[in-house]
């Protein structure tokens, strides 16, 4: 039988369906998973734990250490059974514990226990003892399968996936307030050999109809704590390197072709990066090369999602800066996309300046307007000659007259036309927008519409337009 130190790449194929945040869990009423099936997704091992017959369980211990240094790193699952399952009576007859007190095993996928108790384990026993077993964690499969493998994308996404998890976490820990003290006291961390470094410590971080409307001012938002050079370093600087590989060798594009799976996720920066001053500077050294990339090919979703999280992370790149001179593909069916229309807005929003905003999402409902229209005629074309088969006529306009809207709901009052009425309600263009909210209206005859128009004009001050739309409703 093979040793997991000696099959990385067998593991590694064990880890091919495994998304990053999935685990076999057991409820309650759960009586058909077998031991062997809860262990079969994790290669990497985890964390069992049985109560007591007074119903003293270990599971909130459990998971509180394994959150803790410098068991966080190891990145287990855990889960509490019952003997009344399946799994756990197997679990039982396993070890042949007693069911009077509770009790906790680190077991591997060939069911092999490393470690047990029947007192929680502290974040340090969970560690050394996984150290001195054969298991192995997910990243280190992944970092030695890529030492022969280097050029595989999918397994680099995989590492990054994993090396960016455990990295938002320890970056939540370290900026967690604690109510009793001003400064975080943490549990000294380890590095990836397991030799102790320094405690980390958290930081502080123009038409009118009616009553004119004022521009929006963007609303106020605290500056994100930020780590400091040392804890930025000790907690980012694996996945800093590995995302500068992926998206300066060019695997960030090798998307599969409905831009799912790990490479997607991959590809975009932490949305944590806002704290790591490593990873808002290697996001102004990597924009250039995603931007090129974005020019070479703008109807690229993909592309664009990179791009925004690298925006995100530095706060005011204009998305008007890329799409200057670009042209979308002929026949293209939206422009720009749906990334691109949403950092127009999240510009708008953050300075309340809708001026470039509003001709993009104006653009987006010309769009969908006509697709809509295309597809009624379709539609029309496709009952009249029904109609006029079944009643033995040929050019007959008396078949029922179809409307898309109405029968699917398309073309109803959604967020994007939201933000187009609330776009013009800001730049005092009232009477675009009641035309909008009208046709909208006409198509998809709801309360719920008339409603929800109603309240976007009195949060943008058009009392007037809030009350003529407000009567709309039944």
């Amino acid at each position: 039988m093979h040793s997991l130190k000696q099959a990385p790449a067998l593991l590694f194929a064990l880890m091919v369906g495994w998304t990053l945040t999935a685990q076999t869990l057991v409820t309650a009423g759960d009586n058909n998973l077998s031991l062997a099936q809860v262990l079969r997704f994790h290669p990497e091992g985890m964390i069992l734990s049985l109560p007591g017959a007074q119903g003293q369980s270990l599971g909130p211990a459990i998971e509180a250490a394994l959150d803790q240094e410098p068991a966080v790193a190891l990145q287990l699952s855990s889960q509490e059974l019952i003997l009344n399952q399946k799994v756990g009576a197997e679990l039982q007859r396993l070890k042949g514990w007693s069911a009077e007190k509770p009790h906790w095993v680190m077991i591997g996928p060939d069911q092999r226990v490393h470690a047990e108790g029947s007192e929680a384990p502290t974040p340090a026993l969970i560690f050394e003892a996984y150290g001195q077993s054969p298991l192995r964690t997910r990243a280190s499969v992944l970092r030695e399968f890529l030492k022969l493998n280097s050029d595989q994308s999918d397994a680099l996404a995989r590492l990054i996936l994993a090396t960016r998890s455990l990295a938002e976490r320890r970056t939540e820990l370290l900026l967690r307030p604690k109510p009793t003290t001003s400064v975080q006291e943490l549990p000294p961390t380890r590095d990836r050999a397991g030799a102790p470094k320094e405690a980390l410590t958290g930081s502080t971080p123009g038409e009118t109809v009616g009553e004119p409307v004022p521009d929006s001012a963007p609303a106020a938002t605290a500056l994100p704590a930020r780590l400091r050079d040392e804890q930025d370093a000790n907690v980012w600087d694996d996945y800093a390197a590995l995302y500068e590989r992926f998206i300066r060798e060019g695997h960030w594009l090798d998307l599969a072709p409905d831009g799912s799976g790990p490479i997607s996720m991959a590809g975009q920066l932490s949305d944590s990066a806002e704290h790591s001053p490593h990873l808002i500077a290697l996001a102004q050294k990597l924009l250039p090369t995603v931007e090129d990339h974005l020019r070479s090919r703008p109807s690229d979703e993909g592309r664009w999602q990179v791009w925004a999280s690298l925006r995100s992370a530095l706060g005011e790149v204009r998305p008007s800066t890329v799409l200057q001179g670009l042209r979308p593909l002929p026949g293209a069916h939206r422009w720009p996309p749906a990334a691109a229309l949403s950092a127009f807005v999240e510009e708008a929003q953050r300075t309340g300046d809708w001026h470039q905003a509003e001709p993009v999402l104006q653009t987006s409902f010309d769009q969908n307007s006509e697709f809509l229209h295309a597809l009624e005629a379709a539609a029309q074309e496709d009952a009249s000659q029904r109609w006029n088969t079944a009643h033995g006529e040929t050019n007959s306009t008396a078949g029922p007259k179809v409307e898309m809207g109405n029968y699917f709901g398309f073309g109803g009052w959604n967020g994007e036309i939201a933000l187009l009425v609330e776009a013009k309600l800001r730049l005092g263009k009232l009477a675009e927008a009641d035309r909008i909210v009208q046709e909208v209206y006409a198509r998809v005859p709801k309360n719920a519409t008339a409603e929800s128009a109603a309240a976007l004009a009195r949060t943008c001050g058009a009392t007037g337009l809030a009350e003529k739309w407000g009567r709309l409703a039944k």
